[in-house]
């Protein structure tokens, strides 16, 4: 197997110990960036967040692709679903340059900003993650939406088992849906590793 479940120091809280993951993440994360996302959250506008912090609109954008890139924001929270699934067709690889990115997109509606954001969730996709996260963002794609509430809970405490025997598993979200698809048996439906766009 690409991934051997090889034994790890058991974990019983598992929760306790994503959120524990999580925070470890946040403290090596730069602060300004996250200043901006507590600004957005709160309800201001980037022209406001702007103002406020006395920086340019397009150091606010760039925070925020950050925050995408290094999952500290989902990218639908800064655009709606249409936009992010019209530049993200334009895209080929997470090494494309906004230039090439805004010229294929021709007359599609779309700022350097905007796409510089859907641009860092491809990456964002591509990157390392523990099987908290993904186990997290697999629940929130697929189990909520297809299954039942009874697969759900049965789903959920075969993924958390997984997660205590591998605690420090890292894979990509392709990876893993590979993985899932392949060895995990937990369900009937196979999931597409197409990329989403959450």
């Amino acid at each position: 197997s690409a991934f051997p479940l090889t034994p790890a120091t058991m974990i019983t809280k598992p929760r306790q110990h994503e959120r524990t993951v999580r925070r470890i993440s946040e403290s090596h994360f730069e602060y300004s960036p996250l200043k901006t996302l507590h600004l957005y959250k709160q309800g201001s506008t980037i022209a406001e967040i702007a103002a406020q912090r006395n920086i340019k609109e397009a150091t606010v954008w760039e925070h925020f692709a950050k925050l995408i890139e290094h999952n500290q924001c989902g990218i639908c929270r800064i655009l709606p679903r249409e936009k992010i699934a019209s530049i993200r067709h334009y895209i080929r690889s997470e090494h494309d340059t906004l230039k090439a990115i805004k010229e294929r997109l021709g007359n599609t509606p779309a700022t350097y900003d905007e796409i510089a954001c859907v641009l860092a969730n491809v990456k964002k996709q591509n990157k390392q993650q523990s099987i908290f996260q993904l186990i997290k963002w697999l629940r929130v794609i697929r189990c909520r939406v297809r299954c039942s509430l009874a697969q759900q809970r049965s789903c959920k405490q075969r993924l958390e088992q997984l997660a205590l025997q591998t605690p420090m598993l890292m894979m990509n979200r392709r990876e893993f849906l590979d993985f899932f698809n392949r060895h995990m048996r937990i369900c009937h439906h196979v999931i597409d590793p197409r990329p989403t766009i959450a």
